[in-house]
């Protein structure tokens, strides 16, 4: 049951980053070959924010950033390349894009626009970081996987969830291993035994050990 959730989680995070990687993509191709960075900046920023208090320079600045980051982002988000540093850039965008909105509108309607977006670019930052990083053992998890038992499922939370599989390992090895046997007094060994005559003779205290 743990094993079809984690495959069920793994698509959906392919799945939400492969939209997001899309929208954001599709919308650099139309700003960047279509409107051009320059007339982004013109009528998206430029023009409706010339009589704030912020300079000019900035609004040519980020203007003509946004597209050429979104473009970028977008297509590295859709392949699997540097997606936690494209996400993060795009995480800014909607940033700049919400204080935009806000300062011409305070009360502006996000729901249509920012949330989506952010509702995604969360989801797959924070719930798929092997996924986020387009780490290739994520996608073999779906076709490939790991034995069974708490071993496996230690390897597949790994896989889906971006733990260090060597550490989750030696965990499972530390929680499974048995603990070593109290010395008891009833042992027909105790205490005539050679090993326990050697143990206690190695760390039995003298004067020189002071």
């Amino acid at each position: 049951m743990s094993d079809r959730r984690n495959r069920d989680r793994a698509w959906a995070i392919l799945f939400a980053r492969g939209v997001l990687g899309l929208i954001f993509f599709m919308a650099g191709v139309w700003k960047v070959f279509e409107l051009t960075p320059v007339g982004h900046a013109h009528k998206y920023f430029v023009d409706p924010y010339a009589d704030t208090f912020l300079p000019a320079w900035s609004l040519w600045a980020v203007g003509v950033a946004v597209p050429v980051v979104e473009l970028v982002a977008g297509a590295l988000v859709i392949l699997g390349l540097r997606v936690r540093t494209a996400l993060i850039a795009l995480g800014f965008v909607l940033l700049v894009v919400t204080f935009g909105h806000l300062l011409k509108e305070p009360l502006y309607e996000f729901h249509t626009h920012v949330i989506p977006r952010l509702a995604l670019l969360l989801f797959v930052l924070g719930g798929g970081p092997v996924f986020a990083r387009g780490d290739p053992r994520a996608a073999k998890a779906l076709i490939d996987p790991p034995p069974s038992g708490r071993v496996g499922a230690i390897m597949r939370l790994s896989r889906v969830g971006g733990f260090p599989i060597s550490l989750e390992l030696s965990a499972v090895k530390r929680a499974t291993a048995s603990p070593p046997e109290p010395l008891s007094t009833e042992d027909p060994c105790f205490p005539g035994c050679g090993s326990h005559k050697q143990f206690r003779s190695r760390f039995a205290f003298s004067p020189r050990s002071f």
